[in-house]
């Protein structure tokens, strides 16, 4: 995404707020105040969360995925990123997946584990996939 290869086209989210937009969604892109894509959580106590919220990349041809990055924003003193997040996946068909490890019902990426060493956006499953959701 970041180099322009996915077109905005091609990124569909749930909602935005103002101008952080789904094309806002692409890393390290030095937008004064936003520079990432955020949902509308008008209404949302911060401390509810609304995990109905996503970011769905339509990759148009069976692509391997093998790492996912994902960052925060300057706005608010830098101090607003996703805590958590699941990945989704899907080929030519209907049905969504669920990345998982061994006997997880969905694995929960935490992007506080790069703090410890971890590389939480390393996909082990390295899948063909036409379609993403985060």
């Amino acid at each position: 995404m970041k180099d322009g290869r996915i077109k905005d086209s091609q990124i569909t989210v749930t909602s935005f707020i103002r101008t952080a937009h789904s094309k806002q969604a692409r890393l390290r892109q030095n937008m004064p105040n936003w520079g990432a894509w955020c949902p509308n959580m008008t209404g949302m106590s911060m401390l509810e969360g609304n995990y109905d919220q996503y970011i769905q990349i339509d990759l148009l041809n069976l692509t391997k995925i093998t790492r996912i990055a994902t960052q925060g924003r300057e706005y608010n003193e830098g101090r607003e990123w996703a805590k958590v997040y699941k990945l989704s996946y899907r080929k030519n068909g209907a049905t969504w997946h669920y990345y998982k490890e061994k006997d997880e019902d969905a694995k929960l990426f935490s992007p506080t584990q790069c703090q410890l060493g971890k590389q939480p956006w390393t996909v082990k499953c390295n899948t063909k996939t036409h379609l993403i959701m985060v």
